[in-house]
């Protein structure tokens, strides 16, 4: 993992300031693609921003928004990107393990308490080799 690609619309603004302190804490490079500023804004803009570097690159991304829902289905519209909307470290790693996810989708109200767990799961959680799972994957790609 090269870099992680941080995104969020004024509702996971927040969320997101503290996810790159716990960036910096982890010693993991990032680069924040906006929002910059807490202000009425539009999350689709936010979610091409980090799905267009995560697709061409060797990365991760993470987009926040009040509910994750409106990232989760705006980042899925992009080729390339496998887009997990999770709450747990649970589903973290189902997302990692069966679907390869690439882009991480936290909603702006998930409890600070959870994100460390969240992120670590995320980056350490490396994808299933099972045959059946890397097929799912191939025929999701062929939807687009």
């Amino acid at each position: 993992m090269k870099k992680i690609y941080l995104g969020a619309d004024h509702g996971g603004f927040n969320l997101k300031e503290y996810i790159k302190i716990v960036l910096c804490e982890l010693k993991i490079p990032f680069e924040d693609k906006g929002a910059f500023i807490k202000e009425m804004d539009d999350f689709p803009v936010f979610a091409e921003k980090v799905c267009i570097n995560v697709r061409d690159k060797e990365s991760k991304g993470i987009l926040i928004c009040t509910t994750g829902i409106g990232m989760s289905i705006a980042a899925n519209k992009m080729r390339g990107i496998r887009a997990a909307l999770v709450d747990n470290v649970s589903f973290t790693e189902m997302a990692r393990k069966h679907n390869d996810a690439n882009v991480l989708v936290l909603s702006g109200k998930t409890l600070k308490s959870r994100i460390k767990p969240i992120l670590l799961a995320f980056f350490n959680t490396k994808p299933s080799r099972a045959k059946r799972y890397k097929e799912r994957n191939k025929q999701i790609e062929k939807l687009r």
